[in-house]
């Protein structure tokens, strides 16, 4: 007899969350000599996930790469520039870059982290406070760019590549006219 367990909705609105799981999972089923799919197994598993999203991870890459080297656990990238940092000196979040650079632009993908962040702690003005003073004036007009924060909040998983290009366009010019 099947028992279910509950999917967390911040797991389930990632991209491309529902195949990575469905992957991991019948590759798990496979490689078990029992049944490895134990209600409270597949709990902690999306516990440690959820964990992994809030802490700055990607869950999704993280079954993608379990599932692509036959791995029985899940593990965060390692990858800098895929996860939020934090900063060593204020403990707050800092937008990664590539090769632990700090640079004046973000990419889409430090772009669609930071509208995550901001969906995940329910505000935009709660996700600016969490990081370094230098960065807080760009992501202010980066995400006034979005609109207000009852339009964020709507955001779908299917627009959110698009909005991430708009917010990283809006950060790159603040920043390029502050330098500037």
């Amino acid at each position: 007899m099947a028992q279910s367990v509950e999917v967390s909705p911040e797991l389930l609105m990632l991209d491309g969350w529902v195949e990575a799981w469905g992957n991991y999972c019948e590759m798990r089923q496979s490689k078990a000599r029992g049944s490895w799919a134990m209600p409270k197994q597949v709990q902690a598993m999306l516990t440690k996930l959820l964990k992994s999203l809030k802490a700055g991870f990607d869950p999704v890459a993280a079954l993608q790469a379990s599932f692509a080297s036959s791995y029985q656990g899940v593990f965060p990238e390692k990858h800098p520039h895929r996860q939020a940092h934090k900063s060593s000196q204020s403990g707050s979040s800092v937008l990664p870059l590539r090769g632990g650079q700090r640079a004046a632009g973000i990419d889409e993908g430090q772009a669609t982290a930071a509208i995550r962040k901001a969906l995940r702690l329910g505000g935009i003005k709660k996700t600016i406070a969490t990081y370094p003073e230098g960065q807080r004036a760009p992501l202010r007009a980066a995400f006034t760019s979005l609109g207000s924060w009852s339009t964020v909040r709507q955001i779908k998983s299917t627009e959110l590549p698009f909005r991430a290009r708009t917010f990283r366009d809006a950060y790159n010019r603040h920043t390029a006219g502050a330098t500037a």
